[in-house]
């Protein structure tokens, strides 16, 4: 269309609304789409990554905004055209742009009357909000730079006319104030999706200056890649992220066509490894209202809602855009497809998985993440192991420090009788309780309902009582003696162990395995030899393995619970009399004395029981 024309047929339009009234409903609407008047700054920012920008400034100054980009696609008739019309876009077909609703913008109408704009060869004011006033070439600024747009963006000020003002005034100082504000504020990864956009600077009227800048980030890199991902650092001069991006390129049949668009998610990277990240709405190319309630980012071209400050619903339905849906869907498979690839490229630890997320309402438009997520930590091997590998859900078992350090992988497969069982981190069960439920589940009584977290997998979770009627006497009589010390050692000192200590773990001499006695009255299972052994026959008494008696702490214990040294009766009864009760023995008159002198000993320390026990025996014989 010629220009002339475009310009003659919009002021048709606008005195056709002012003879309507709607003028001032419509311009003020339209400049205030947004919750927030500054996000006028993303429209300014979303044309220059469209014109494929490498570079934008934001200028402040006393009565206007200039701004300016290095956009190798300069304004063009059909440009002018789009950006004065209402719900008119180059780019509604366009799944690669990012604006394609033709309002965005106008919101810069919150702040100016009349915004300027000069690339290329075209040079114009855009009054009425839909009007394009072409330039002479006098009202182009001389530092214009061959190849640069520049948008200034004049404050209002009393010398607007009100017959042509569509909205309240905005003082200068007010626009001023908001705007520096908003630049200030600009988030540090306004960038990290974009492809063409590397910098924005900005300076105050104050002289205050800053920066935002994206670059190409480093990484390990595995031998073959299975996705495509590219790491990206983002900076704001103070602060620094590195992430991680991984994309994939679908057909989104979207109103019976096919579009081709790029999804992607992006995980946040510190000291080498996934973190979980705060502030993760929805992104589409910039970030919108959308919480996810995930600890990542997602970023798609969703239909959006016509402010994009919001993906598109239907009757509060977010799913019900097919569009949308698919995407939804993509980003889901690819989340779950990602985690392989931060596993091998060692970028995960046991926490990163809080970036993961642990609980979604059902509800929630993102809950296919979830779902595809789960499904993935059950069949692939992506449990943090307590060596640093990863293992699948059903080869895996959780339990508390104590016995992950006690059980070799070995041991547990032994016990439990399946092959390749390993046990996953160990701070899963200390400080990481929402991951815990995560995998081992939980239910709760609120209320009227039951409110419930399924387990990952059926039978993770291992503990002492689990354990403790495996411990048999034959596998335990396998173990060597240093380990069975650190068994006896925790079973003595940790409270939850308390079945361990029902457990055959006590080594004899013989090697045989035996329990600790129940009460006082019951035979000793198990004795300490005396110090003093020397011509006592002590092979009758079950004698506590001499490494185990070695050990103070051991023996601490099992004297606490009822195991003894060998007494003095004990000895008369079974290894003295014994030897006389053969009428072929030989005697040694040196030894006979030292047997008398034992007996006489020990009756002179025996209590009346065991003296009463004593001389039945001695009459016996």
């Amino acid at each position: 269309m010629n220009m002339t024309e475009l310009e003659k047929m919009r002021r048709e339009w606008v005195n056709v609304t002012r003879k309507n009234g709607f003028r001032e409903g419509i311009t003020d609407l339209l400049a205030h789409q947004y919750s927030k008047k500054t996000h006028f700054i993303f429209e300014l920012l979303q044309n220059a990554e469209d014109a494929k920008a490498t570079e934008v400034e934001f200028r402040v100054e006393s009565q206007q905004l200039v701004y300016s980009h290095n956009g190798t696609r300069l304004f063009s008739d059909p440009d002018v055209e789009s950006i004065t019309s209402i719900g008119k876009s180059t780019k509604l077909t366009n799944y690669t742009q990012i604006g394609k609703h033709g309002i965005g913008f106008k919101a810069v109408f919150a702040y100016t009357h009349t915004p300027r704009i000069h690339s290329g060869d075209k040079h114009f004011d855009i009054k009425d909000v839909v009007i394009p006033c072409f330039l002479s070439g006098g009202n182009v600024p001389i530092d214009l730079k061959p190849g640069e747009t520049r948008i200034i963006l004049s404050f209002d000020s009393d010398a607007i006319p009100k017959n042509i003002r569509f909205r309240e005034l905005v003082p200068a100082e007010t626009a001023k104030a908001d705007i520096s504000d908003a630049l200030k504020k600009l988030n540090i990864r306004t960038l990290l999706f974009l492809r063409h956009i590397k910098k924005i600077r900005w300076t105050l009227s104050d002289g205050t200056k800053g920066a935002h800048s994206r670059k190409p980030g480093s990484g390990p890199e595995p031998e073959r890649k299975s996705l495509s991902y590219r790491y990206v650092d983002v900076t704001d001069g103070d602060r620094t992220e590195n992430w991680v991006i991984f994309e994939q390129k679908v057909d989104v049949i979207d109103d019976g066509k096919k579009r081709k668009c790029t999804v992607e998610v992006a995980f946040l990277v510190e000291n080498g490894k996934v973190v979980p990240a705060r502030n993760t709405e929805l992104v589409v190319y910039f970030p919108t209202e959308k919480k996810t309630g995930l600890a990542f980012l997602i970023q798609g071209p969703l239909k959006t809602t016509k402010s994009r400050e919001n993906i598109k619903s239907d009757d509060h339905a977010d799913h019900a855009d097919p569009a949308n849906q698919q995407m939804l869907e993509v980003a889901a498979h690819l989340v779950a497809e990602s985690l392989e690839v931060l596993r091998d490229l060692k970028l995960l630890d046991v926490r990163s998985y809080f970036a993961l997320p642990l609980r979604l309402p059902e509800d929630s438009f993102f809950h296919p993440v979830y779902n595809r997520i789960r499904e993935a930590l059950k069949t692939k091997p992506l449990l943090p192991a307590y060596d640093g590998t990863f293992i699948k859900a059903q080869e895996a078992k959780l339990a508390r420090k104590e016995l992950v350090e006690l059980f070799s992988p070995e041991q547990l497969s032994l016990l439990l009788g399946k092959e390749n069982l390993s046990w996953l981190d160990a701070s899963i069960s200390g400080v990481m309780a929402d991951l815990h439920t995560y995998l081992v589940g939980r239910k709760k009584y609120r209320g009227s309902k039951d409110w419930e977290i399924k387990p990952l997998w059926e039978g993770l979770k291992v503990d002492a009582n689990t354990l403790a009627p495996k411990l048999t006497p034959d596998f335990l009589s396998r173990q060597p003696l240093p380990w069975l010390i650190k068994f006896i050692l925790y079973a003595s000192k940790d409270a939850s162990a308390q079945a361990l200590k029902r457990t055959p773990f006590i080594r004899l001499e013989s090697g045989e395995q035996v329990f600790l006695p129940e009460d006082e009255e019951m035979v000793r299972s198990a004795w300490f030899a005396p110090n003093d052994v020397e011509g006592l026959d002590l092979s009758v008494f079950p004698l506590v393995h001499p490494e185990l008696a070695a050990n103070e702490d051991v023996k601490k214990f099992l004297e606490k619970e009822g195991i003894r040294e060998i007494d003095a009766v004990a000895i008369v009864e079974k290894s003295i009399l014994p030897k006389y009760q053969d009428p072929n023995v030989c005697f040694d008159e040196s030894k006979y004395c030292v047997d008398l002198r034992m007996i006489r000993d020990a009756y002179e320390k025996a209590n009346d029981t065991e003296k009463a026990q004593l001389s039945t025996i001695l009459n016996d014989i």
